[in-house]
């Protein structure tokens, strides 16, 4: 293969692509092949089994430009330029919840991906440092089972081998809530959470919804009471709890799951920031009500939908078991008789098109992680390095995050500018991405500003040595089914 040109362009997005969309399936995930830099040599540390997702990470890394030179070399050091000895690396993937009806391949990052990028970054810190896996799935998610679902307790048992290597895997969550067989919280349990503690950013006036602040008491959360939501986001008030393990980190590597989101549209680099929080019960979702009423919980306005938002608020704040169980009862009777009058449209809570709240929410938690500082406060510039590889080998369509259809791609996609990252893999998905909010409103707002270019200083490179532009993605692109409320928009 003739070597790849290294370019110097403002934005640089790196594809891989394979016709043949599998997971190797055996943890821990050892590569197939004996590459010349892999750090694990010796009996027993490759996969008899095709490990896809490892020789894709490498191919991202290569025609990223890193270390080019010395590719194909046991000197290969990819991320040395990003990473040292001792330093302080915090690795985010997709662990949204534990089960899926649809498989997990296409719900969350797969182990095999982790794996490839811990070698990595094993590599660059020689062997000598602390990594920490870290995020915040939904609320009643079993982040033990997520561990052996993901294959992340083979993971990291392998590299407990290593005497001054640690991985560590945090549940950033500060507390989970208890479901019964129902799906109703009968109770709440607290989290140990990041063992470094918590800082709580106040956005302020710097926040995305100071703009609609005459919104306050209409923001809503999924199974979160209101009155929390309220607390954190009203007046002046814009807050999140950020885990201090992301002001403490030196490169930030996230891991997405390409998939399709219900409430905001698609899901991958900014939406993956909305797991760097210790407390979802502050993360606004929508806002009630109908588009004509001024909210977005759904498009045309629906008395039966009114009551079931008002039983969903009663059935949040309602610390009675046995009267939550009865509302929620009541609300799921009301719910079904869509099956013989169905509604005017699919929205229920805030799952469509027009969802002026969730893209906020995720906009303003990417602005703190690039912004903020340990103590809080925002910085006008970033000293903080990311580094974006998304795992679409299996991805999602239709009614992701949660119950997403798997859809083999091929794809691997890497940059360093998360909104870029975005914007490749809207494209590829066969989307406008004017018509996904936070990438056209991470593009155009220059405040705290997310993306400090044009859309014509990104370069594509697709593995092995294609340039392509950005109208050059609609040869390669793969539709996917977008969700029920964004069909016929995206």
């Amino acid at each position: 293969m003739k070597k790849h040109e290294v370019e110097a362009v403002p934005v640089k997005i790196a594809i891989s692509r394979t016709h043949e969309g599998r997971y190797c399936t055996l943890p821990p995930f050892h590569p197939s092949y004996s590459y010349p830099e892999y750090p694990f040599k010796g009996n027993g540390y490759l996969s008899v089994e095709e490990n896809r997702a490892y020789e894709a990470v490498r191919q991202v890394m290569y025609l990223m430009g890193f270390d080019q030179s010395a590719y194909g070399k046991t000197s290969w050091n990819p991320l040395g330029e990003l990473i040292k000895p001792d330093s302080r690396v915090l690795i985010k993937p997709n662990l949204v919840y534990h089960k899926s009806h649809s498989g997990m391949d296409a719900l969350i990052t797969h182990g095999s991906v982790i794996r490839s990028v811990l070698d990595y970054v094993c590599i660059a810190m020689e062997g000598r440092g602390t990594i920490v896996i870290g995020d915040s799935p939904i609320q009643g998610a079993d982040f033990g089972h997520l561990m052996e679902v993901s294959g992340l307790s083979s993971v990291v048992q392998f590299f407990s081998r290593l005497p001054d290597f640690r991985v560590e895997v945090v549940d950033f969550r500060t507390e989970k809530v208890l479901l019964d067989m129902e799906g109703v919280i009968v109770g709440k349990l607290k989290l140990p959470g990041d063992p470094a503690g918590y800082t709580t950013v106040n956005l302020s006036e710097e926040s995305l919804f100071a703009e609609v602040g005459h919104l306050a008491n209409r923001l809503r959360g999924l199974m979160y009471d209101r009155r929390e939501i309220f607390k954190h986001h009203s007046r002046n008030r814009h807050e999140y709890l950020i885990p201090n393990t992301v002001f403490n980190s030196d490169l930030i590597i996230s891991l997405p799951k390409l998939k399709t989101h219900r409430l905001g549209g698609m899901t991958g680099a900014l939406k993956n920031t909305m797991g760097l929080i210790g407390q979802k019960g502050w993360l606004p979702h929508f806002s009630r009500g109908s588009a004509s009423s001024g909210g977005d919980q759904y498009d045309c306005p629906s008395f039966r939908k009114w009551i079931i938002a008002e039983l969903s608020d009663r059935i949040d704040a309602c610390g009675n078991i046995a009267l939550r169980k009865y509302l929620t009862s009541l609300r799921e009777r009301i719910h079904r008789t869509r099956r013989r009058f169905p509604y005017r449209d699919p929205a229920l809570y805030g799952e469509w098109h027009g969802n002026d709240t969730i893209w906020r929410t995720i906009l303003d938690i990417s602005r703190i992680i690039r912004y903020a500082g340990s103590n809080g406060k925002l910085n006008r510039t970033s000293a903080k390095t990311f580094f974006t590889i998304v795992d679409g080998i299996v991805a999602g369509e239709g009614e992701g995050p949660l119950a997403p259809a798997s859809k083999k791609t091929g794809w691997m996609i890497g940059g360093m500018e998360p909104v870029a990252v975005d914007l490749v893999c809207s494209l590829l998905m066969g989307f406008d991405y004017r018509k996904i909010p936070q990438i056209q409103n991470a593009v155009s707002r220059k405040a705290l500003e997310l993306f400090p270019w044009s859309v014509g200083d990104m370069a594509i490179f697709l593995w092995p040595d294609e340039k392509l532009k950005i109208d050059d993605l609609s040869k390669i692109s793969n539709r996917f089914v977008p969700p029920e409320g964004w069909q016929g928009y995206l």
